[in-house]
């Protein structure tokens, strides 16, 4: 389903809103991540979606009706939506099964069981169902708390910072979880990591301020960033006047051009033959390419460069790249 939120406001306090008359729009089964920095509304935002909050003014849509919560749901929140948080809200002496089993309201014991052993067989965890929360690995408490959202049948699954405090493996397994879950359901995930952004979505909102500032596929947003915020979430980038790129390394300019650009470093190429001439500052090894901090004509630019070794004050030459 859709998801619009329309004039949303909402405020802890009286003296501070966190939205004020905002509105965004969530397409159908596609993955959304909502990326910012930490204060940006992220969380609080997700709330409102999953019912935990409740707007002051506003109202979140999907086909023209209006998102209302059960009055004889003994919880808050809405039936067709599931919300992850960063701990997975799992009681940890409880068993698998009884963890899956509180999120299930409404059903007969039967149809109980028919659900949680369903959902165990998508997810691999049919053999630990008895196990107590607490004496399973890190993986497949990740696993069971996506089993006890998804028991719940939402159309709409929120994940708040999923992949945040988790080492290589269980960071992969979620990722796995989520790559099989795409197309199916309405993912909206919140992080403050651009890589994770850039992994996961469809389509990435950043928010600043309880705004979105930009939106649109990730590509876009990495390549051609609204402002200064939304490239420093996404990675190294340069700030450069559009005139002295246009006159050392050829940039063509528009007649409506803002007067700097932020360009990535990938943009940019180190050679030894063609270029304006430069020198290395430092250089970072990321294992498949460095990170070089290069000076040329008095400005500081990162690039990248694969499979080399770089000495302070290096000389070499620097260009524009040709695609």
């Amino acid at each position: 389903m859709d998801i619009y939120l329309r004039d949303i406001t909402f405020g802890y306090n009286a003296d501070r809103k966190i939205f004020e008359n905002f509105s965004a729009h969530f397409e159908s089964k596609k993955t959304h991540v909502v990326l910012g920095k930490s204060g940006s509304g992220k969380s609080t935002l997700l709330k409102l979606l999953a019912g935990e909050l409740l707007p002051e003014h506003g109202t979140i849509e999907s086909k023209g009706w209006v998102w209302k919560q059960l009055e004889e749901s003994p919880i808050p929140g809405f039936k067709h939506v599931a919300f992850l948080n960063q701990e997975f809200d799992l009681l940890p002496y409880s068993t698998v099964k009884e963890n899956i089993r509180r999120r299930l309201h409404g059903y007969s014991p039967q149809e109980e069981e028919d659900i949680i052993r369903d959902v165990a067989l998508k997810l691999d965890i049919s053999e630990i169902l008895e196990r107590r929360a607490v004496d399973v690995s890190g993986g497949q408490k990740q696993r069971v708390a996506f089993a006890a959202a998804l028991a719940k049948r939402p159309q709409v699954l929120l994940m708040d910072e999923p992949l945040s405090n988790q080492d290589f493996k269980n960071a992969e397994n979620i990722k796995d979880i989520i790559q099989w879950l795409r197309g199916h359901k309405t993912l909206i995930i919140a992080t403050h990591e651009g890589s994770e952004a850039l992994q996961l979505a469809d389509f990435i909102s950043v928010l600043h301020d309880g705004k979105i500032v930009q939106k649109g596929i990730p590509r876009k947003v990495y390549e051609s960033p609204a402002n200064q915020y939304v490239a420093g979430l996404l990675g190294h980038y340069n700030l450069v006047p559009r005139q002295w790129l246009a006159k050392n390394l050829g940039f063509r300019i528009g007649a409506e051009d803002s007067e700097n650009v932020l360009l990535r470093p990938h943009k940019l190429i180190l050679s030894r033959t063609h270029g304006i001439p430069c020198r290395v500052i430092r250089a970072e090894y990321f294992g498949m390419y460095y990170l070089v901090l290069i000076e040329a004509d008095g400005y500081l630019l990162y690039v990248y460069y694969p499979h080399n070794h770089f000495e302070p004050n290096e000389r070499w030459k620097i260009a524009l790249h040709s695609h």
